[in-house]
């Protein structure tokens, strides 16, 4: 055989792609009538049906594609969730199904069917279905069936990981948003337990929390860190509520996994700022304070008591108030309840009491100090918490005077 005969050959498989995408191949297809197929919008007006279709519901092709007819109106109420399932998947992919659901005969009852639908670009807002009609299912099977569906459409909706475990702790079933975090593989190819995914330092705590609640029946729930497809770790919420055959014994696990990463960063954020702003007013010679947005008091460094001789504790009391000298207290809480209904910054001299035997007290305890106080804001331009020093002043006072 020359080359050029060589080339004029298809290849077997070129071939069966082009009578695929043929098509005349697929209109001779559907006019075969083997299954029935439906052109319509995904608002269920039917714009053209073949003979397989008025077998299977009973309707004229007129009554069908005339508009009388719409696929809503055929579908019993409790398929809608299905429905609605299946046009979020079309919109995201292009295709939905196959997946199982019932439609209302022309003579009302009930025909169970298996559906695929795929969108038509050359038909914007339309799409191709072909309906397979199947057994009459049995009322037990047919509700297992729609609790199944509407599980599946609110597992892969929300933005939680959702999981079932059996009572020994392996995966039976995962929703997608997990598989495609976790990258680990579907549940029943490959059996692996729920503890496959979570950071090494944090199974411990798992599986002795997990023994517990096993032991008193009760929800699990703790915070852990897992690993995505990449390698890295993210904190989650863990929550699993325990499902019970009817003697008692636990059956299944159900548990959702909440995303927290973003919210323990800042908290972890926040506790070294904390740190540092209490090593940094721990090193200074001054009194440093904070306050609650109120103004009640809620932290006081080192040198406060040294200088006074008050705990923390005591001092948070507003024991504060009975250190400062009787005539400057007045003006004092004056200048502070201003600053706390303006929001301005202030600043104050006064006279605060020291404890006996701190430093060289002779006759008058009290030492001139100089109050000044500002207020850390939100976004929002809300008062958060104030800051506030008391710089002992007492030889310039003295000098001066």
């Amino acid at each position: 055989m020359s080359s050029g005969q060589a080339d004029s050959v298809s290849h077997p498989f070129e071939l069966s792609t082009q009578i695929l995408t043929d098509a005349g191949a697929l209109k001779r297809f559907v006019d075969a009538n083997l299954l029935a197929f439906v052109r319509c919008d995904v608002s269920g007006r039917y714009f053209e049906v073949n003979k397989a279709m008025e077998d299977l519901l009973g309707y004229s092709k007129d009554e069908l594609e005339s508009g009388a007819v719409k696929w809503n109106d055929i579908t019993p109420q409790e398929h809608s969730l299905v429905d609605l399932g299946a046009v979020a998947e079309l919109g995201k992919t292009g295709k939905a199904g196959p997946f199982e659901k019932e439609l209302l005969h022309k003579d009302g009852s009930k025909v169970p069917v298996l559906v695929g639908v795929v969108s038509l670009p050359e038909y914007p807002d339309q799409v191709l279905a072909y309906l397979v009609g199947l057994q009459p299912k049995t009322l037990s099977e047919y509700r297992r069936f729609l609790e199944e569906a509407h599980f599946q459409l609110l597992a892969d909706n929300i933005p939680q990981l959702v999981n079932v475990c059996d009572a020994e702790g392996r995966v039976i079933y995962s929703n997608k948003r997990f598989i495609d975090y976790t990258g680990l593989p579907v549940p029943g190819e490959q059996p692996y337990k729920w503890e496959a995914c979570v950071h090494p330092q944090d199974k411990e705590q798992m599986r002795l929390l997990g023994e517990k609640c096993v032991a008193d029946r009760s929800i699990f729930e703790c915070e852990a860190r897992l690993r995505a497809q990449d390698g890295s770790y993210r904190w989650y919420l863990i929550l699993s509520v325990p499902i019970f055959n009817a003697d008692g014994t636990i059956r299944e696990w159900f548990g959702t996994s909440t995303d927290i990463d973003d919210k323990k960063r800042q908290q972890d954020e926040i506790r070294e700022s904390e740190l540092r702003f209490r090593m940094l007013a721990d090193a200074i010679p001054q009194i440093v304070w904070s306050a609650d947005a109120e103004g009640k008091f809620t932290f006081f460094n080192h040198r406060w008591t040294e200088f006074t001789g008050l705990s923390v504790e005591q001092s948070l009391n507003d024991a504060w108030t009975l250190l400062i000298h009787p005539d400057d207290l007045p003006i004092y809480l004056s200048e502070w309840n201003k600053a706390l209904s303006s929001g301005d910054s202030y600043e104050v001299e006064f006279r605060l009491k020291r404890a006996i035997g701190v430093g060289k007290v002779s006759g008058n305890p009290y030492r001139w100090h100089l109050g000044r106080a500002v207020a850390l804001r939100s976004r929002n331009g809300s008062i958060v918490e104030w800051f506030g020093t008391w710089t002992e002043i007492e030889p310039q006072k003295r000098r001066n005077s």
